[in-house]
């Protein structure tokens, strides 16, 4: 499959017209129509576009098999990014795999350790378990503590923070779903 008959196939799956993905990205509807039919190729910059405003990421659009239904991520593989001023870790768990809106993370927070989650995304909903440890989720005016096994669910989220609330390491799986473009 080309990267134009991925990009159309992306976009109909979305139900987005060539109209509606030129309003979200801001390209043009015949350069659209080009690149879909494989008579232009799109830059970095077009491709970056297009992958934000289809809810995707610019890998999906040369991955060779798109039908795969299973997918392992070893634990050692997970990609990983720490942040020591914060004092959390965030794993990945399953990021734009299968070309999907869901994305399942791993939240490590250490003692004092926070995060604001979501931000710069358009996330639909939000799922998270309490794996260990003690934490607190805020979202505007709402404070909310869990502690190991309790769960949370928001739709329409505007960026939770979640604070470790307790002197030992806390773990939350957060699962957050992104909104379609």
């Amino acid at each position: 499959m080309t990267l134009g008959e991925r990009i159309r196939r992306i976009r109909t799956q979305r139900d987005l017209t060539l109209e509606k993905l030129a309003q979200g990205t801001g390209l043009t509807i015949s350069f659209l129509s080009q690149v879909e039919r494989d008579a232009v190729s799109p830059s970095v910059e077009s491709l970056q576009k297009l992958a934000k405003a289809l809810g995707t990421r610019v890998g999906a659009f040369f991955e060779e098999d798109e039908r795969k239904e299973l997918t392992l991520v070893r634990r050692a593989e997970r990609p990983r990014r720490v942040d020591e001023q914060a004092r959390t870790t965030v794993e990945t768990l399953a990021s734009g795999l299968l070309n999907i809106r869901m994305e399942p993370r791993l939240l490590t927070l250490e003692a004092g350790g926070q995060i604001e989650e979501g931000v710069g995304e358009r996330v639909a909903e939000v799922f998270g378990l309490v794996l260990g440890g003690r934490v607190e989720v805020v979202q505007g005016k709402e404070r909310l503590s869990l502690a190991k096994g309790d769960s949370v669910f928001s739709r329409n989220p505007s960026h939770p923070q979640i604070v470790n609330a307790g002197s030992e390491q806390a773990e939350v799986l957060w699962v957050t779903f992104r909104s379609e473009a």
